[in-house]
């Protein structure tokens, strides 16, 4: 994953070659939010971070089997079976920016008229992909390929989890262009959102839910998930930070 990861290369090793340890789907349920509850706000992300993310890149990856790789299955210490869940990072690992994949002499062409890019390697390959709205880090690219492998995943019966620390604004904007997947967790894993249960294809914004049950016990952290207050007039763990930086003159960012 990472930045020297061009999205050009999906195509060079089969799923089971990927280091995938297999996940009971009912791991995906709810951590010790009791525990979380007590914790700093720091605290509270790396144990999100540590209960939640299972980071997979699937950029170079295809779906012959679900079962557990070879390498594993080969060592008598470890018990496996077949893979139930991928989780995944985003930004990095499904999306890539022109600002990181240029230092490895990759060219985007983009065309915001239609949400398409072209990515160009240094070799002259191509790739057709789609162009995401801009974000802080720039306007991001997801190759075809990828949601196309994402999508024989779950035909095969594997569940997709997209885990970011993207904001939700910034994640309502960008689902209609990523691959459909079961679920999304963002903001460092405080709010997910599912699609609609009957939906086939990637829902518009308006029809993705948010797990409010989920959520609810980070609003002493976060605040109210719907305010409209101004943010030094916010409650919670979170907008304390934040005012004691703006009083430290720092420039935090309240979006």
């Amino acid at each position: 994953r990472g930045a020297s990861h061009a999205p050009l290369n999906e195509t060079s090793s089969e799923l089971d070659e990927c280091s995938i340890a297999p996940i009971s789907t009912s791991k995906i349920a709810r951590a010790d939010q009791t525990s979380v509850q007590s914790k700093p706000l720091l605290c509270m992300h790396f144990r999100l971070l540590c209960s939640l993310v299972l980071v997979v890149s699937v950029m170079s990856a295809s779906v012959a089997t679900p079962d557990a790789p070879p390498a594993l299955r080969s060592d008598p210490a470890v018990k496996t079976g077949p893979v139930r869940c991928i989780f995944s990072d985003l930004d990095g690992t499904l999306c890539h920016f022109e600002k990181e994949t240029v230092k490895n002499g990759v060219t985007t062409i983009p065309n915001a008229a239609d949400s398409t890019a072209i990515v160009r390697n240094r070799e002259g390959e191509e790739r057709k992909c789609r162009l995401l709205p801009t974000s802080t880090m720039g306007a991001g690219t997801v190759s075809d390929r990828t949601v196309e492998l994402i999508g024989k995943l779950r035909k095969s019966g594997v569940k997709f989890v997209i885990i970011t620390g993207a904001r939700s604004t910034t994640m309502i904007e960008r689902m209609p262009l990523l691959p459909f997947v079961d679920a999304v967790a963002c903001e460092t894993g405080t709010k997910i959102w599912y699609p609609p249960e009957s939906a086939s294809d990637p829902p518009v914004q308006s029809e993705w839910v948010l797990d409010k049950e989920w959520a609810r016990p980070f609003e002493q952290v976060t605040g109210p998930l719907d305010t409209e207050l101004p943010a030094v007039q916010r409650q919670g763990t979170l907008w304390e930070l934040y005012r004691e930086m703006k009083a430290e003159l720092f420039d935090p960012d309240a979006r």
